[in-house]
């Protein structure tokens, strides 16, 4: 979730019992409750076997902290089987991850670099920094931390212009010593 947006998934409820869960409520709790919206927030019946979705929407403001939180959803409703009805109770808990930047983002950041890294070695340009650079933002991407990634990706952008830069001047200067000669 990137904070400061509005963002939705969906959230799939199970019935995996014989008999039919009826009139489950759905409720949220975690991180703030204001913030987030089910829809719908009742299902009238889950057959056995089946499922059904619920969309949740989660709206984080763009004071809240980045990072990890738990949303529990608490179902309550009826389980009728073989003739008799019980009260149904079931907890699902979901991890959120509030970031900077989206996922999408950080797919390309970390994209990009592997094809800088590919052009610098067909290049015959020294890559070591820049591959520990690389490592360095695949931890921080699986840690959820695309800001730090994109903070070493201007890092690798700027070894990868210098080297390009670099590259040009020992070109031209190569074509002024043959001019030289």
């Amino acid at each position: 979730l990137v904070r400061g947006k509005q963002q939705s998934f969906l959230l799939t409820i199970d019935n995996k019992f014989t008999g039919i869960k009826k009139n489950l409520k759905v409720s949220v709790s975690g991180i703030n409750s204001n913030y987030i919206e089910v829809s719908p927030s009742v299902i009238e019946s889950i057959g056995p076997g089946s499922s059904r979705d619920i969309v949740v929407k989660i709206t984080a403001p763009a004071y809240f902290d980045r990072g990890t939180y738990e949303l529990t959803f608490v179902l309550e409703g009826l389980l009728i089987s073989n003739g008799t009805t019980d009260s149904f109770r079931e907890i699902k808990r979901v991890t959120l991850h509030i970031v900077e930047i989206s996922k999408e983002e950080a797919d390309l950041l970390v994209n990009n670099t592997q094809q800088i890294i590919d052009e610098m070695k067909a290049k015959g340009l020294i890559t070591k920094e820049v591959e520990a650079l690389y490592k360095e933002m695949q931890r921080d991407y699986k840690a959820f931390d695309y800001e730090k990634a994109k903070v070493v990706k201007d890092k690798i952008d700027a070894i990868y212009q210098s080297a390009l830069e670099s590259t040009d001047r020992l070109g031209k200067l190569k074509e002024n010593l043959d001019l030289a000669e």
